[in-house]
């Protein structure tokens, strides 16, 4: 394990990780409203891989890796099984968290009877018959179940491309601070590099100066979750399969709303001030429970060593 931090490694990887982020981010500040949403989900998914090319070229210029998958995490690692299930099942559950703190303090209004905002949506997206095919309850249930299912799959290798230079290479940089204060930094780095992406519309439209700042402050209590699943797992794969759940997930509750209401997304997002909340308290008890440890140099290693909790 790392005694100090590289800080000339790190500045030339959030150099190179925030450069090209808004160079790939660029097309879509300089489009007209309303282009193709293809197109922005292209530039999008182009952008994830941004982090992992500033691995690279941390690697082939200040800092070199004796072993790229040892560096990054990109290892089988510790796989336990209840590492894995946290990763894909939790995540999801601090998801429909974040939709029920909304609703309790009200910054939305919930429809979970008629699910009308679920059948609004089908219908502006011309797709109403599949109501037709099932019950609203029964579709809700099949898009939750594809979004936990199909997000670990579609979304794990885009989001791999942004956990190999997050959890993968940076928090490992960053842990002679302390586990926490890595998490914390490293969730820092990955909100404010959204920046660009929340400037052209993404997350929180017409909010160029809040929108920044709220996702930076949910990026580091997810970060802190995200960088457990990596510490936990000595590896890169289950924040990966995590953050791809995330993304996956994170529009259920554009599902449960009620039609003709309206909700501001800086407030209940799972990216929000909702996920601040719900994910500051799943830090505070994984830090009240110890689980915010470094790794034990043996086991990070490869070394046989006793699992840490």
């Amino acid at each position: 394990m790392k005694t100090q931090v590289s800080w000339r490694a790190v500045g030339v990887f959030v150099a190179v990780a925030y450069g090209l982020g808004a160079l790939v981010a660029l097309p879509l500040l300089l489009l007209e409203p309303g282009h193709p949403a293809a197109v922005s989900t292209l530039v999008l998914m182009a952008m994830m891989f941004t982090p992992s090319i500033a691995v690279a070229v941390v690697h082939k210029t200040v800092a070199p890796m004796s072993s790229w998958r040892a560096e990054t995490g990109l290892q089988k690692g510790r796989l336990l099984g209840s590492t894995v299930l946290a990763g894909w099942l939790g995540t999801p559950l601090i998801v429909f968290a974040t939709i029920a703190v909304s609703a309790l303090l009200g910054w939305i209004q919930l429809d979970l009877v008629g699910l009308s905002g679920m059948v609004e949506l089908l219908e502006t997206l011309g797709a109403q018959e599949a109501l037709e095919v099932m019950p609203p309850h029964v579709l809700l249930a099949a898009q939750v179940l594809q979004a936990v299912l199909m997000g670990a799959v579609l979304n794990f290798f885009f989001a791999l491309g942004e956990e190999l230079g997050w959890r993968g290479w940076l928090q490992p940089q960053l842990m002679p601070l302390g586990a926490l204060r890595a998490m914390l930094l490293t969730g820092a780095i990955w909100g404010l590099w959204h920046t660009p992406a929340i400037w052209a519309g993404h997350n929180f439209p017409g909010e160029p100066v809040l929108g920044p700042i709220v996702m930076t402050l949910a990026c580091m209590g997810w970060g802190v979750w995200l960088g457990w699943l990596r510490l936990r797992s000595n590896s890169v794969i289950v924040p990966a399969l995590a953050h791809g759940v995330l993304n996956g997930t994170a529009g259920i509750v554009a599902l449960v709303h009620q039609a003709g209401t309206e909700s501001n997304p800086l407030l209940v997002l799972a990216v929000g001030v909702s996920g601040i909340l719900v994910t500051g308290l799943v830090s505070l008890i994984l830090w009240l429970q110890g689980a915010l440890v470094a790794p034990n140099p043996r086991a990070e290693s490869g070394a046989p060593e006793a699992e840490a909790t």
